[in-house]
């Protein structure tokens, strides 16, 4: 610091000081905001595994559906085949006089009730693969704007 004064006509006076602060006693509050920046760290950590083990588990639901969804269209299919021979059975049966026209109908209904669950299988295995792709975080095929016709 300089003063020249009203009077010293060019006579200065100095001075240099030096000020320390040190906080002898905080009541605890340091301690308490670090108490409080490491509960927060643990909550954010405790979020990420939350969001983490959720993602997983989406994960392996989907992969399951589409494996179950797999195995429901390719017993469908089984069922479908069988009711087609069956009822080309019946209906040679029926051609031939051995069966009544109620035993072809039950075995023309039997397969209209396998057509409808194969399609309903395939169905669900197109569902079980889109659930499985956006699982994944790819876009669902059905919506590839490749495949789809304007």
């Amino acid at each position: 610091m300089r003063n020249q004064g009203y009077t010293a006509n060019g006579q200065n006076t100095w001075s240099v000081g030096a000020q320390v602060s040190w906080e002898f006693w905080d009541g605890g509050r340091r301690f308490a905001n670090t108490d409080r920046v490491m509960a927060n760290r643990e909550v954010a950590r405790q979020q990420y595994q939350r969001t983490l083990n959720r993602a997983r588990a989406e994960l392996q639901s989907a992969r399951a559906a589409w494996h179950a969804a797999s195995l429901q269209y390719q017993a469908a299919t089984s069922g479908l085949k069988s009711a087609r021979e069956t009822e080309r059975i019946q209906s040679d049966r029926f051609t031939s006089g051995r069966i009544s026209a109620v035993d072809l109908i039950d075995a023309e209904a039997a397969l209209a009730r396998a057509r409808a669950d194969h399609i309903s299988a395939l169905a669900n295995w197109w569902l079980a693969d889109d659930q499985l792709h956006l699982a994944l975080g790819k876009v669902p095929t059905a919506y590839n704007s490749n495949k789809i016709k304007k």
